[in-house]
């Protein structure tokens, strides 16, 4: 795939299978430093793992999964998950602000809600869902690729959602009751 990169024309390298339709590639956080430095080399993609999944969502544009590592995107994304993303072709027109993206440099694999300012000033505001940690503003010229989130997988199913007034009206009404019957033992 040929794309438009930040006003630069680059070739994304992929895998395809046996029917000429592009794989998506699977970039865990053991692989994730081989790739920042690695990213453009045939072989090196070659190796890594992949698989597709069905429906025409994935099956229009190059997709990447990449593994997440560490808290600073929860509770949107946690340590293991796994990001499906897809290449975003021109980095000035076709990302919209507040989305997670996964953001490519020489040394890093960045997964942060992306403020896109790379046409007004050349770089990319990168914000963790997490509060605990900062904003990083990124120089557009350190970005080698920008792939946007589309799904996610993940082995940490959240439980039941607290319906909070459902839950405050019940205890209220377990101190009225509470407070009768106080009220009647003349305490």
């Amino acid at each position: 795939m040929t794309a438009e990169r930040g006003g630069r024309l680059e070739v994304l390298t992929v895998q395809v299978g046996p029917d000429g339709e592009e794989n998506i590639e699977v970039v865990n956080t053991r692989a994730a430093a081989g790739y920042a430095q690695h990213r453009v080399e045939r072989e090196y993609i070659r190796k890594l793992p992949s698989f597709r999944l069905p429906g025409a969502p994935y099956n229009q544009g190059s997709f990447r999964a990449f593994q997440v590592a560490g808290d600073s995107m929860e509770p949107t994304l946690r340590d293991g998950d796994w990001l499906i993303c897809r290449a975003v072709e021109n980095w000035g027109r076709d990302m919209r602000d507040n989305r997670v993206y996964v953001v490519v440099t020489e040394e890093d694999v960045l997964v942060k809600r992306v403020i896109n300012q790379f046409n007004e000033r050349g770089q990319l505001t990168l914000e963790s869902d997490n509060r605990a940690f900062g904003v990083r503003f990124l120089d557009g010229a350190l970005v080698g690729e920008v792939w946007e989130g589309v799904a996610r997988l993940t082995r940490s199913l959240a439980g039941p959602r607290v319906d909070v007034p459902d839950e405050l009206a019940r205890h209220r009404a377990d101190i009225a009751e509470l407070f009768e019957r106080l009220t009647k033992a003349g305490l």
